[in-house]
């Protein structure tokens, strides 16, 4: 066997979401085998000094958009240069969106589409929720089979983005309740298509009633607003299944400068969205750690085992064994 395929971390501060501990790590063929103090490695093993370092999970990016479709425009980044920039800033794990390109192409086509152009050229470990715009007996059972033999389990609905991607409230309580009986996360962008944006928290609230009347557990995606955080820490206190700050995104969309002077004489034309899933861990260990707002345990909760525990992933990703 190559040395190459073996990797000995050795004396630094192992970090996960709820202890650190000095330890060794000794990796071999890209998983950890085993954590511990002082670990025997074969010969020829390659050796890390992490003496006065912090060896922390790989982060998992939950909100992500390669080779998204969006107002007449795909994003810049595909699979392989977003998970590329991923990987350049300490993310291991991204889960991007299935969207259809056309609205003749079924939940299904769409999704073994996105799986075949992922496959082929991603870098790091992904996963895939899936964008629903429409709900019907047909996308339900388009969701049984991709929750059963897929291996899907989380659903996107859009409150915003009317004649594209809303779903009306009807509609949305149909695709939660579905949801809650194929025991699959419904995930929320909660804003008001109808009004003025800012009004995201009106449009939070609302989300999580219709989904508490269906006993379905709801995940808030990009809340912007402290008004929607007190909408959720106010639900949250009331019994309803509803996620507060637990996990980070990047929600990683780009577009080029060319794509977006597509708006240049109508600002409603400029596709919306900007670069994030190299910057996030950075980011938030500056704005979190070095302020002093969170401790290294936390950080890693918000920007990996959370979100692993909340998509069923937990402990086969983020969790560094105990000694």
């Amino acid at each position: 066997m190559s040395t190459q395929t073996r990797l000995l971390i050795k004396g630094g501060r192992v970090v996960n979401d709820d202890l650190m501990m000095e330890a060794d790590v000794f990796i071999e063929d890209g998983v950890i085998k085993q954590v511990g103090k002082d670990i025997a490695v074969p010969g020829g093993t390659r050796t890390i000094d992490a003496k006065g370092m912090f060896v922390l999970p790989g982060g998992i990016d939950t909100h992500t958009h390669f080779e998204f479709y969006f107002m007449s425009s795909r994003t810049a980044d595909d699979f392989y240069t977003g998970s590329k920039a991923a990987l350049a800033g300490g993310t291991t794990m991204i889960i991007d969106f299935v969207s259809k390109k056309s609205h003749s192409m079924s939940v299904l086509e769409a999704f073994e589409d996105y799986r075949s152009r992922a496959d082929e050229r991603i870098c790091c470990d992904y996963g895939l929720a899936v964008i629903l715009n429409d709900y019907n007996d047909e996308v339900f059972k388009e969701m049984e089979i991709l929750t059963r033999e897929k291996g899907v389990n989380a659903f996107k609905m859009f409150m915003a983005y009317k004649g594209q991607l809303m779903m009306e409230d009807s509609k949305l309580i149909q695709a939660f309740k579905a949801c809650s009986k194929l025991g699959a996360l419904a995930r929320v962008h909660a804003e008001n298509g109808d009004i003025i944006y800012e009004i995201e928290a009106e449009a939070t609230h609302r989300a999580i009633v219709l989904a508490n009347q269906v006993h379905c557990p709801l995940y808030v995606v990009h809340v912007m607003s402290k008004s929607s955080a007190d909408v959720i820490l106010r639900k949250r206190a009331q019994g309803c299944v509803v996620g507060e700050l637990q996990t980070t995104g990047s929600d990683h969309c780009t577009f080029t400068s060319s794509q977006k002077a597509a708006g240049l004489d109508d600002f409603t034309r400029i596709p919306n969205g900007v670069n994030g899933v190299e910057e996030r861990m950075g980011v938030v260990w500056q704005n979190g750690v070095n302020t002093g707002k969170m401790d290294p345990c936390k950080f890693v909760a918000v920007t990996s085992a959370n979100a692993a525990k909340i998509f069923n992933i937990y402990p086969r990703k983020v969790l560094l064994s105990r000694i």
